[in-house]
């Protein structure tokens, strides 16, 4: 066990369980209250979709770390996003008009 872990024991139903903190802070950029979550399957990455005009689309794995951040732009080519989501094999779906 890596000696960076912190170990804490909680009182469960008259047995003692122990709780491992594997991260001890994620960092996360995002405006929680005005973005869309997406989360893939099986533990995958995690997504935010900002719902305003700035169409910034951010990709984190589960740790915290950045994967890719970029904005989609609403021309003509690629249109207003209407729905975003995961596949079974983690790739990111974006459904435009």
């Amino acid at each position: 066990m890596n000696s960076n872990h912190k170990k804490s024991f909680l009182f469960l139903f008259e047995m003692n369980v122990s709780r491992n903190l594997i991260y001890s802070s994620l960092d996360y950029d995002v405006d929680f209250f005005n973005s869309e979550v997406i989360c893939a399957p099986f533990g995958g990455p995690i997504c935010f979709s900002s719902g305003d005009k700035k169409n910034l689309i951010s990709i984190y794995s589960q740790n915290g770390k950045l994967i890719k951040k970029f904005q989609w732009n609403n021309d003509n080519d690629k249109g207003k996003i209407l729905f975003i989501n995961f596949t079974k094999n983690q790739h990111l779906l974006v459904i435009t008009s």
